[in-house]
Protein backbone atom coordinates (compact mmCIF):
# COMPACT_ATOMS: atom_id res chain seq x y z
CA UNK A 1 0.00 0.00 0.00
CA UNK A 2 1.46 3.32 -1.05
CA UNK A 3 -0.33 6.42 0.14
CA UNK A 4 -0.91 8.77 -2.75
CA UNK A 5 0.38 11.87 -0.97
CA UNK A 6 3.63 10.17 -0.09
CA UNK A 7 4.02 8.84 -3.60
CA UNK A 8 3.52 12.31 -5.05
CA UNK A 9 6.21 13.57 -2.68
CA UNK A 10 8.65 10.87 -3.81
CA UNK A 11 8.04 11.67 -7.46
CA UNK A 12 8.52 15.38 -6.90
CA UNK A 13 11.96 14.87 -5.31
CA UNK A 14 13.34 12.13 -7.55
CA UNK A 15 13.65 11.69 -11.27
CA UNK A 16 11.42 9.05 -12.81
CA UNK A 17 13.93 6.20 -12.80
CA UNK A 18 14.96 6.75 -9.17
CA UNK A 19 11.35 6.95 -8.04
CA UNK A 20 10.48 3.83 -10.01
CA UNK A 21 13.38 1.92 -8.42
CA UNK A 22 12.44 3.10 -4.94
CA UNK A 23 8.81 2.09 -5.41
CA UNK A 24 9.81 -1.33 -6.74
CA UNK A 25 12.20 -1.82 -3.81
CA UNK A 26 9.44 -0.92 -1.38
CA UNK A 27 6.91 -3.26 -2.98
CA UNK A 28 9.25 -6.24 -3.27
CA UNK A 29 10.51 -5.86 0.31
CA UNK A 30 7.12 -5.25 1.94
CA UNK A 31 7.69 -1.60 2.77
CA UNK A 32 5.17 1.15 2.35
CA UNK A 33 5.44 4.91 2.26
CA UNK A 34 3.97 7.08 4.97
CA UNK A 35 4.31 10.62 6.24
CA UNK A 36 5.14 11.34 9.87
CA UNK A 37 3.60 14.22 11.81
CA UNK A 38 6.16 16.73 10.53
CA UNK A 39 5.49 15.73 6.91
CA UNK A 40 8.70 13.77 6.48
CA UNK A 41 8.51 10.86 4.07
CA UNK A 42 9.23 7.51 5.69
CA UNK A 43 9.57 3.95 4.47
CA UNK A 44 7.85 1.63 6.92
CA UNK A 45 8.48 -2.10 7.04
CA UNK A 46 5.31 -4.17 7.08
CA UNK A 47 5.52 -6.80 9.81
CA UNK A 48 4.87 -10.29 8.55
CA UNK A 49 3.07 -12.58 10.96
Amino acid sequence: MIRKGALDLVLSYLDNKSAFNLINFAKTNSYYFTLDYSGTLCLVKIKTV
